[in-house]
């Protein structure tokens, strides 16, 4: 997890999420809309 975190640094990625995103997002726009808003 450090690595990964100190690359994510190197390329100016921010860390929103606790752990890395193993599987795609399949949520429809629509819902993502609701979540971030």
């Amino acid at each position: 997890m450090r690595r990964y975190h100190r690359e994510l640094a190197a390329e100016g990625i921010e860390k929103g999420r606790v752990s890395p995103l193993l599987l795609p997002d399949y949520t429809r726009p629509e819902v993502k809309e609701r979540r971030y808003s």
